[in-house]
């Protein structure tokens, strides 16, 4: 399983002094840390230092170890703060977090040894504070890919969806969309990101997903019809560019405005939530192959490779036209 804290687009709590127990905002004071901000890493430092035998000490000291990928020390730490305080939902939680990533760089039988006890912290950090969404995130994706004789449930993986969205609408879209995908439910998951863009017009899951889903499915009129309705509300405007590339590239409709699309994309300002250069670079080689400028496209597909090496589909696409 992935480590449940690289992802984005969370609520973020501010971190107070260290105080007895770990809270859910220490949780995000991780999280933050993980993603590269100083002052978070400070406070765990000083979390860490502070009382270093203490549930809040092993906690800081857990995340620390995450942030240079020492998986087995952060294991330690975490397990500690849960017995120093097994009253923290937080504590739990990174347990979760942590035996996910061990068991997801392991082989299939530490996978299986380690299922388990991703289950039941998840399942622990729930009951002890049942608004700890990260955790119901957690055992929801649990459910959804553990084998039924480890306690993988799509029925109870749903539950959990509504628990969320209970708690937090935009999240529980997320995770209702989470399941609909996992169970490849074309329909139901179509149906939910166009909900995302009228109830969360502002957000990029609903009109990005829609339209890639609409282009993959080759019907390029919709997606393009999307990203127009998209564009009209001049929000994520970099994002809507890629997507017109995208749609172009997929279907090889509107070539000419993909590829301008695309420039206009490489050229711009981007934010951190906008595709990377390495991915408007594949489209564009995709685009220029669909026009037969092979020296354009092999130019393209070198540059997102430059920048993302491991992108695989670009390197296919050299390869081929070499």
């Amino acid at each position: 399983m992935p480590l449940r804290h690289a992802l984005p687009a969370v609520a973020l709590l501010a971190l107070g002094a260290p105080c007895a127990a770990q809270t859910l905002a220490d949780a995000k004071v991780c999280e933050r840390a993980i993603v590269g901000s100083d002052a978070d890493r400070v406070a765990l430092q000083r979390m860490a230092t502070t009382r270093p035998g203490s549930g809040p000490g092993q906690f800081g000291a857990g995340c620390l170890s995450v942030i240079v990928s020492q998986w087995d020390s952060a294991a330690a730490h975490f397990d500690a703060a849960t017995k120093a305080n097994p009253q923290s939902s937080a504590a739990f939680l990174w347990v979760g977090n942590i035996t996910g990533q061990r068991a997801r760089l392991g082989n299939q039988q530490t996978k299986l040894q380690l299922a388990p006890a991703i289950r039941d912290a998840y399942a622990r950090a729930i009951t002890l504070d049942g608004a700890n969404i990260d955790a119901r995130e957690g055992l929801m994706q649990y459910l959804l890919e553990a084998p039924p004789n480890y306690g993988g449930d799509k029925a109870k993986a749903a539950e959990q969806a509504v628990a969320i969205g209970r708690i937090n609408a935009y999240r529980g879209l997320g995770a209702h969309l989470t399941v609909a995908s996992s169970q490849r439910d074309q329909p139901a998951t179509e149906r939910l990101l166009v909900q995302a863009t009228t109830q969360f017009p502002d957000s990029v899951i609903g009109w990005a997903n829609l339209s890639a889903m609409q282009a993959d499915a080759q019907r390029p009129a919709e997606a393009f019809a999307t990203i127009t309705r998209w564009q009209a509300r001049r929000t994520n405007g970099m994002f809507a560019l890629f997507s017109i590339g995208r749609t172009a590239a997929v279907t090889g409709q509107q070539l000419e405005r993909g590829e301008q699309a695309l420039k206009q994309f490489l050229r711009g300002q981007r934010g951190p939530n906008d595709p990377p250069p390495a991915n408007a670079n594949h489209r564009l080689g995709q685009i220029y192959e669909r026009q037969n400028r092979k020296a354009d496209a092999k130019a393209a597909y070198g540059s997102a490779l430059k920048t993302n090496p491991s992108l695989r589909e670009a390197q296919t696409a050299l390869d081929r036209l070499r």
